[in-house]
């Protein structure tokens, strides 16, 4: 997992956006899933919708 991954979840944790269960869910999906990116798996898990995201 990159820097700037750990960096986003470390955000959504602080602000409660996410808890950390979510979070260690969510760190091992991206190093399952190299090709992956955060969003798609926040998408993908229901954590956002693409009007959230702004996709």
């Amino acid at each position: 997992m990159n820097d700037i991954t750990t960096t986003l979840l470390t955000y959504l944790i602080h602000n409660r956006i996410i808890d950390e269960h979510s979070a260690a869910k969510i760190r091992e999906e991206t190093q399952q899933n190299n090709h992956k990116v955060l969003g798609e798996i926040l998408l993908e898990n229901n954590f956002f919708t693409k009007e959230d995201l702004l996709i």
